[in-house]
């Protein structure tokens, strides 16, 4: 649940993709919706890049 990440760290030396999850908590009732577009995502973090999925404001 940290939402500076992208902020934080170096990801474009990463060897991994990083897939940020936006949501109102960590509680399963508010990730359970995203999963559909983290399966999207993943295919799409290739290394060195960061995605975001989920709600725009937290």
């Amino acid at each position: 649940m940290d939402k500076n990440l992208p902020h934080q760290q170096n990801i474009p030396a990463l060897p991994f993709g990083v897939i940020i999850v936006n949501a109102h908590s960590n509680r399963l009732v508010d990730l359970r919706p995203l999963v559909p577009e983290l399966l999207t995502a993943i295919p799409t973090a290739t290394p060195g890049t960061w995605v975001r999925v989920g709600v725009s404001q937290v």
